[in-house]
């Protein structure tokens, strides 16, 4: 489980209990805060990952891929979604 600190229309900043590997890549879900939205599920790819206290890291991410997608995220560059989501680490293999 992680939290969604920031979204952008290329990435995410995300914060997780445990260290990821730069170069790794997550399959996330993120919930829409209503049903107006479908959530948004994608696969980041980690560009670096920063201790910020004990347990904590914050991991700057790029959106490889969007499974999932209202097409109303198509023209919204910082949709206001933030919250709890999960994310699964798959190892990045070039």
């Amino acid at each position: 489980v992680g939290y969604c600190r920031d979204l952008s229309g290329t990435g995410m900043l995300i914060e997780v209990d445990e260290e990821i590997v730069t170069g790794d890549t997550c399959q996330t879900s993120l919930p829409s805060a209503g049903d107006s939205f479908s959530s948004l599920d994608a696969t980041l790819k980690v560009l670096r990952c920063i201790q910020v206290s004990d347990n904590k890291y914050q991991l700057g991410t790029e959106i490889v891929e969007i499974e999932t997608a209202s097409k109303y995220y198509k023209n919204i560059k910082r949709p206001a979604l933030a919250g709890l989501f999960s994310i699964t680490t798959k190892k990045h293999y070039p």
